[in-house]
């Protein structure tokens, strides 16, 4: 803080990228981060990957810092950014397996069936990463288990390149469930 009231730059950066901010963000440093924001630190930099603090604090499970920056950021700038390779808040948390920023993320109104630059779901991300704790929230927030990767890869095809059979298990259970109930609703319309 005394840096600051002399007159310090919030937003050096450093040589992969990273501020100060991100770094009290990584760290889970609330008061520092909040000391930063008021002193006018950029709550959108990026850094030599593409990714802004929001990514930073789902990578590091700062829940913390995820309320933050969604009081103090403007959320619909926010919450739509994304890293390099497109992957945006809802992928990280996916591919993290944070059920808690998973839940962060849809009461701000995230929408879950974001494509990234390899048109993945926030699905593949979590198949990818073997997550299946955050398999059943994704698909109740309706992400499509089918639609195809770059690659043309559902969630079962890159389940089962991967031969993570625990996933691909998971998966078919869900699946199968999904589809018990779809039946079950034709059925009482009929």
């Amino acid at each position: 803080s005394r840096a600051i009231a002399a007159g310090a730059q919030v937003d050096t950066a450093a040589s992969n990228g990273q501020t100060p901010f991100m770094w009290a963000t990584i760290r889970g440093h609330l008061a520092t981060a909040s000391m930063l924001l008021e002193a006018r630190a950029d709550p959108y930099a990026r850094d030599s990957f593409g990714a802004t603090p929001l990514i930073l604090a789902i990578q590091h499970q700062q829940h913390a810092l995820v309320l933050l920056l969604a009081a103090r950021a403007d959320s619909g700038r926010l919450f739509a950014q994304s890293d390099e390779n497109g992957c945006g808040p809802v992928h990280w948390a996916a591919y993290k397996g944070d059920h808690t920023s998973l839940k962060l993320l849809d009461y701000f109104d995230v929408p879950f069936d974001a494509l990234d630059g390899g048109r993945m779901t926030p699905l593949h991300r979590a198949v990818q990463a073997s997550q299946t704790g955050v398999l059943e929230l994704l698909l109740d927030k309706q992400v499509d288990p089918s639609l195809a990767d770059k690659q043309g890869r559902s969630v079962m095809d890159l389940a089962e390149q991967n031969q993570d059979l625990c996933m691909q298990r998971a998966l078919k259970r869900h699946l199968e469930v999904g589809q018990a109930v779809a039946a079950e609703v034709v059925g009482a319309g009929a």
